[in-house]
């Protein structure tokens, strides 16, 4: 609870709509402007990582920091070369939202990671789950959420001495059921306060 904080912005519009691409890019710039690189911005989609990466990079403000971007070089060069640069930030999808163990100062989830059932395997268990009687969503997606997210944020910290911030940029989250995801992670402090930020890390 000492070490790690949890920025929420506040009036983020629902991820289905068209606005959310450039809400999640304001609050991404804004959040680098404070981190100064040692950054892990964590997606569910090739295309919005792609397209958050080149407005980044387009950024002047944002010019001193060196950006990696999977899919770009192999994933042990863009490690290595981010654990080279203490101004890298790196964007990444599936395999960087575990098994990382790198000196990370914040977490910016772009979206909470919910799976959609794309393999006939998946799609039969969510048809099992119905005619049980169960929630699909409630029964199979929000636990995998939760646990997806949990190893993503688990990037963070890495010992006692370490101090992060954990951003997540999806509104859902606040929904009745997202308590179940909140209830899953670290016992961390909370806030909608961007300012605190950079004292924070501090």
């Amino acid at each position: 609870k000492d070490n790690a904080l949890v920025y929420q912005p506040v009036n983020a519009p629902s991820p289905k709509t068209e606005q959310y691409l450039d809400f999640i890019a304001m609050t991404i710039k804004s959040v680098l402007l404070k981190t100064c690189g040692k950054t892990f911005i964590l997606f569910t989609s090739y295309h919005q990582m792609k397209y958050i990466y080149e407005r980044m990079i387009s950024i002047p403000e944002l010019s001193k920091l060196l950006f990696l971007m999977q899919g770009t070089a192999s994933r042990d060069q863009l490690l290595k070369t981010y654990r080279q640069n203490s101004n890298a930030v790196l964007l990444g999808t599936d395999s960087f939202w575990e098994g990382v163990d790198e000196d990370i100062n914040c977490v910016i989830i772009a979206k909470l990671p919910f799976v959609v059932p794309t393999t006939p395997i998946e799609e039969a268990k969510y048809e099992l789950c119905k005619k049980q009687g169960g929630n699909p969503f409630i029964n199979i997606s929000l636990p995998q959420c939760a646990l997806k997210l949990k190893q993503g944020t688990g990037r963070l910290i890495r010992n006692h001495r370490k101090r992060g911030i954990i951003v997540i940029c999806d509104p859902r989250i606040n929904n009745s059921w997202g308590t179940v995801i909140k209830n899953t992670l670290p016992d961390m402090g909370w806030t909608n306060n961007e300012s605190i930020i950079g004292k924070y890390l501090a």
